[in-house]
């Protein structure tokens, strides 16, 4: 397997963005300042979080094995999965905000490698080679003033005996998002940025996006012109954050699965407050 150049020390002169970052500022510039300016440490995993983490080890194992030639069966793959999932396991897991318990969301695991298997059986695929299993890049963005960066991982990438670059990514969602929700999402946009910036070759690209629980594979791919134009809507939003002075809060239905309640001051202000707008934002239950 190929391995894209990756230099950590690159982040040392700049701060450097990930999508996940330029989303949660969107989401709440106070979780954003919390989380990566004042970096203020958590110890809490969500369970949702869990389950995807140990599906896609499960699903990394999968790959590293066929790339070697070898087919597990399910039955294997479930075995990887139950052993990972027990032995990762830990208390810090979060479970309060789901209103199903911890062997629910094992099995919801399980039935998402189990559609992804049958999905894909027997895995034949000759004409398409394996570049990387949790494939990493960073790339650069150029500012009017200066030049900003971005990394990340993907899941899968590979490379189609024709020429075409092949971008896999699982969703462990419960739920498929509407097309509309999907091409407004950065994520595939900034991935084909990665391979296009890391592959001089890489004219065509396909992205794939693969959600276990319905067994639904969709394409998210944007025309180059979306390209140049998501590049420059990737500078426009880090500019704002650095230009940002005041971080304000941003209430909305996630606030009940922020890490970071106690010390948001609307969070609170909340809290105390009665009708629509309480119950709208947080949960019934505060369990401290």
């Amino acid at each position: 397997m190929q391995t894209p150049p990756f230099s950590p020390s690159l982040a040392t002169a700049e701060r450097v963005y990930s999508v996940s970052q330029l989303k949660l500022y969107e989401l709440c510039p106070k979780r954003y300042q919390f989380q990566h300016i004042d970096r203020i440490k958590t110890e809490t995993q969500h369970i949702e979080s869990y389950v995807g983490c140990r599906v896609h080890d499960a699903l990394e194992h999968l790959h590293k094995l066929l790339d070697a030639g070898q087919l597990p069966s399910i039955s294997d793959l479930l075995g990887y999965y139950w052993r990972q999932w027990e032995l990762l396991w830990s208390n810090q897991i979060e479970m309060s905000q789901s209103p199903n318990g911890r062997e629910w969301h094992r099995r919801f695991g399980e039935k998402c490698l189990r559609r992804y298997y049958t999905y894909f059986y027997p895995f034949h695929t000759p004409e398409i080679a394996l570049i990387g299993l949790e494939w990493k890049f960073q790339i650069t963005l150029q500012g009017e003033q200066r030049i900003y960066r971005m990394r990340g991982k993907l899941d899968r990438l590979s490379r189609h005996i024709d020429g075409t670059y092949i971008i896999h990514d699982y969703k462990t969602a419960k739920y498929v998002p509407s097309y509309h929700k999907l091409q407004s999402d950065i994520q595939p946009g900034v991935y084909q940025l990665a391979v296009q910036h890391t592959f001089v070759d890489a004219h065509h690209i396909e992205v794939l996006w693969f959600y276990l629980a319905s067994q639904r594979e969709l394409n998210p791919t944007l025309p180059q012109h979306a390209l140049a134009a998501l590049e420059r809507s990737l500078i426009q939003r880090i500019e704002e954050i650095e230009a940002c002075t005041e971080f304000v809060p941003r209430l909305s239905p996630a606030c009940r699965f922020c890490d970071y309640k106690q010390h948001c001051p609307a969070y609170q202000e909340q809290r105390f407050s009665q009708g629509a707008e309480r119950r709208r934002y947080l949960p019934t239950d505060w369990g401290d």
